[in-house]
């Protein structure tokens, strides 16, 4: 809101004053444009899926750097320096101050794709799970275009001289406090599916945490990886329903105020939220993320190969070129995938671990019977050459005919 027309009963000075906290509050979260940027480059796996989100959480960035450098010309072009700012800027500062939160949601509301992608997904799974987000976010872009337009036409009023102009924004809370409470169900909405996912996790993992408690090898391993997802899961559960819920009540708390410079507090509270919800749309993939994660797949295969190559197990005939397409399969999989494991899955790991717990004494019985069948092979080979060394032992059939025929004649 424009600082060129101080509302009755305020002082000057303190309007100025209030004016600087919110300009320092939108550089200070200005500042974190760069670190947003940076954390964009690891947002996501998939190509097509990362650019879209990069370039949403990208404009969100540069829109709230923006917002800061506009926001303080409207201050130092005040009536000290007689310079009104232009209608323009005001616009553009005001049009930026309500899409700022929507493209935040907007972003948040695409890394649900994490956990629900469109190609394993069924239609009425999406249609459950994104249907009501993509309903707010259509009536919220409804309520920001109307308000734009009355807020173009409340600063057109202000340019002219109409000081009550301003008072019009003010009568209007209706839009206003409808645009806080569908952010507030936005966001109870996102949260809610975050900890259904957690409480699903919870009950489908509770046997396999169970069994690899008691065991060790690849189980421990899974284990131990269960238990990073689960810490994970549960951070992203309480960050994205406190932090931005939070917000939201406190942004709607703040408006109900009945002086001028609530819009101006209101702003504020505007870009944290903006900015809470951007960090944890970037945030959430790096939990999942196996490079960015407690759980590598490379890891896991590292250990599972030393397991197999360890005294007292065997390979079965691994090749490098299936241990090589191995890793590729490992260093591929999707993180997704690993939330939610099958009950197959876990009976064939089971399967797996009490074959290499029984090679041993499967290779040490095999170790004795190739010994035998050795000294058994050894012991013929003598007998065969001591045999045939003795002269008075025939050496064919008929070579002891032809004696007996002779001692005949």
């Amino acid at each position: 809101m424009s600082a060129n027309y101080a509302p009755p009963g305020l002082a000057y000075s303190v309007q100025v004053g209030r004016q600087m906290t919110v300009i320092t509050i939108n550089f200070a979260f200005s500042g974190m444009a760069a670190p947003l940027v940076a954390l964009l480059l690891w947002s996501a796996r998939r190509r097509h899926f990362k650019l879209a989100t990069y370039w949403v959480a990208l404009l969100c960035a540069l829109l709230l750097f923006i917002a800061s450098f506009l926001n303080g010309p409207d201050m130092y072009w005040g009536p000290v320096y007689h310079r009104p700012i232009p209608l323009a800027f005001d616009v553009v500062i005001g049009a930026i101050n309500f899409l700022l939160p929507w493209l935040a949601d907007l972003n948040v509301t695409l890394r649900l794709l994490i956990f629900y992608p469109l190609k394993r997904t069924s239609f009425r799974t999406l249609a459950a799970v994104f249907g009501l987000p993509l309903v707010i976010k259509l009536a919220r872009f409804g309520m920001i275009v109307w308000y734009i337009n009355l807020y173009t036409e409340v600063e057109r009023g202000a340019h002219h001289g109409d000081r009550e102009a301003q008072a019009k924004l003010a009568n209007v809370p209706g839009p206003v406090y409808a645009e806080f409470a569908l952010q507030i169900l936005d966001n109870l909405w996102g949260s809610g599916i975050l900890i259904y996912r957690l409480r699903s996790f919870l009950f489908n993992h509770y046997s396999v945490v169970g069994e690899a408690s008691n065991v060790g090898g690849a189980n421990r391993h899974r284990f131990l990886t269960i238990q990073s997802k689960l810490k994970n899961a549960l951070h992203v559960a309480v960050l994205s329903c406190i932090l931005p819920v939070g917000s939201c009540i406190a942004l709607a708390v703040t408006s109900a105020q009945k002086n001028f410079d609530a819009l101006n507090s209101v702003d504020a509270v505007h870009y944290g939220i903006c900015t809470v919800n951007i960090l944890i749309a970037q945030l959430l993939p790096m939990l999942y993320h196996p490079e960015h994660s407690s759980f590598d797949p490379q890891t896991r295969f590292i250990k599972t190969k030393n397991l197999s190559t360890s005294p007292g197990s065997s390979r079965s005939g691994r090749t490098p070129q299936a241990d090589e397409a191995d890793m590729h399969v490992l260093t591929t999989l999707d993180p997704v995938e690993e939330l939610d494991l099958p009950s197959q899955t876990r009976q064939e790991d089971l399967e797996l671990q009490q074959s290499r717990d029984t090679a041993p004494s499967l290779r040490k019985n095999s170790e004795h019977s190739q010994k035998s069948l050795l000294g058994t092979m050894q012991y013929g080979q003598t007998f065969n050459k001591s045999n045939l060394s003795d002269s008075s032992f025939p050496r064919h059939p008929a070579a002891a005919l032809g004696t007996s025929s002779s001692t005949q004649l």
